[in-house]
């Protein structure tokens, strides 16, 4: 899946915008409870580095990819004697 709007193609271009508009908005709640309680980070050094990648993520230069897997299943159906 990528990230922003350098793929060709229109439908993975269109595919990276809704990516990069979902991350980008979230990036702060994703980012929080890992920075801040697991590696001890003010909250005032996680809100700097987290305007640091968006500002990374709008860079076209950077191809931003990655894989995304999709697993499904159904409830078998309940037999009844």
């Amino acid at each position: 899946m990528p990230m922003g709007t350098w793929p060709r193609r229109k439908r993975l271009r269109q595919a990276g915008e809704l990516n990069l508009h979902g991350f980008y908005h979230g990036v702060d709640g994703l980012s929080q409870r890992v920075f801040t309680k697991a590696l001890g980070w003010s909250v005032e050094e996680m809100e700097v580095m987290c305007a640091q990648v968006r500002n990374e993520c709008l860079d076209r230069r950077i191809h931003t990819y990655f894989p995304i897997y999709v697993v499904y299943g159904q409830k078998p159906v309940a037999t009844h004697p």
